[in-house]
């Protein structure tokens, strides 16, 4: 079980028998971006300070922010508008405690950077791939969504077209 495979979550919505939604999600918890940072370093042959300094970066984002890197595919170009002002789908976060938060950033990225289809292999000529930033503290702002209390996170996409749920685990039970 690699890190990636451990935190990406898949799911697809049809009507009928017609695909409207394909999308993978891949959250980026702590143990995931030290592995992701550990993999670049390793494969630009970075200096240790480097990578540090990069490890850094990324775990000052995840206390800041859950983040998820999409990627999704429609038949229709036009409902893969994620980051419109009125897209065709809606994201929110979610955990135990009920909390649904809804994105502060959903950033386009250029799939054309081979790094995304090296390290993320389920991106292909048909998706189009986002960063997508949730907060990591709710209204209350004490308790961290995706903290140890969440046990878990659960990613809904809805829209007219349809909607479904990715969810992940944050805590294993022995």
């Amino acid at each position: 079980d690699t890190e990636l495979e451990r935190w990406t979550a898949r799911a697809r919505v049809y009507e009928n028998l017609d695909a409207r939604l394909h999308i993978y999600a891949v959250y980026k918890s702590e143990t995931f971006r030290r592995a992701y940072i550990g993999e670049y370093a390793s494969r630009y042959a970075l200096s240790g300070e480097l990578r540090e300094v990069l490890l850094k970066l990324e775990l000052e984002s995840g206390e800041k922010y859950n983040e998820f890197l999409i990627s999704a595919y429609t038949p229709v170009d036009e409902w893969n508008d994620f980051e419109d002002k009125e897209p065709t789908w809606r994201m929110y976060l979610s955990d135990k405690s009920g909390q649904r938060l809804e994105p502060v950033e959903i950033k386009k990225l250029d799939t054309k950077d081979p790094l995304y289809r090296e390290f993320y292999p389920f991106i292909d000529a048909w998706s189009y791939v986002y960063s997508v930033r949730f907060p990591k503290y709710g209204v209350t702002g004490d308790v961290p969504v995706g903290g140890v209390e969440s046990e878990y996170l659960t990613l809904t996409v809805t829209g007219i077209k349809g909607a479904t749920e990715l969810k992940w685990i944050l805590l294993e039970k022995d």
